[in-house]
């Protein structure tokens, strides 16, 4: 590319004059030319008429156009009609080395994730990028309506407790049908586990299923226990009627 504008400016530097009249004002030079000619004649002076085309005064007074002068660069860098093109080959396919099986390989679009922990965390930086701070405190309530940071309207206590809405009430009132029969015969462990019964009925943020989970436990707890237990029972029983007698005789 230099070396075609090198070439160039050398070629319009010698034809100057002849690209000057045209370019700046081609009009103006045929006049001085004509007027240069009646010079002597100054009565028989006539204006020449530039009224026409501007390609036609051009020829009619011989003056250099641009595509005469590039005509010659045209004809040495732009090639030829005849001149060989690019063409573009295919190259050959691998040969099938039959690795993979077409049964094996699924489509993209039809392959399901394998790791749904890594598509929960990509859908959450997702939707982090997406959303944009809050203009106002209601839109900061509706961000926070739907990160479940708050109650949705209207208010209802059972919000996001699907799974106990159809267990009734009474199942999570009345526990006493859980416990075990035998353990209910001590008195001290008794009264223990209603106190536990009246705790878990009161208890608005367990399950029906945490809350027989914990009745459970303490089942299991107890019923190795239960000897030892009624033997201190019995033990302090004795004890009591030894100190009733011991009391009576000193009296």
């Amino acid at each position: 590319m230099a070396i075609l504008y090198s070439s160039i400016f050398s070629r319009f530097h010698a034809n100057f004059n002849h690209f000057k009249c045209l370019t700046a004002t081609p009009f103006r030079s045929a006049n001085t030319k004509q007027l240069k000619r009646s010079k002597g004649n100054s009565d028989n002076l006539e204006s020449v008429d530039t009224s026409g085309d501007v390609s036609d005064y051009a020829k009619s007074t011989n003056i250099v156009t641009s595509k005469d002068l590039l005509s010659d660069f045209i004809k040495e860098y732009r090639p030829d009609n005849d001149a060989p093109t690019t063409r573009f080959v295919d190259l050959p396919s691998p040969a099938n080395v039959n690795i993979f099986t077409h049964e094996n390989v699924l489509p993209a679009d039809s392959c399901n994730s394998l790791n749904l922990i890594f598509d929960a965390v990509e859908n959450l930086e997702a939707s982090l990028f997406s959303c944009a701070l809050p203009n106002n405190q209601f839109e900061e309530w509706l961000k926070w309506t739907v990160e479940k940071k708050m109650w949705s309207f209207p208010i209802n206590n059972e919000q996001d407790w699907n799974s106990e809405l159809d267990v009734p009430f009474h199942e999570h009132v009345f526990l006493e049908n859980h416990l075990n029969k035998e353990h209910l015969k001590c008195k001290p462990l008794a009264s223990f586990l209603e106190l536990v019964c009246t705790g878990l009925s009161k208890n608005p943020y367990f399950s029906v299923d945490d809350k027989k989970q914990h009745l459970e436990w303490f089942t299991q707890f107890f019923d190795d226990k239960i000897t030892r237990i009624n033997a201190s029972i019995e033990e302090e029983e004795h004890m009591t009627n030894l100190e009733k007698i011991s009391r009576g005789t000193s009296t």
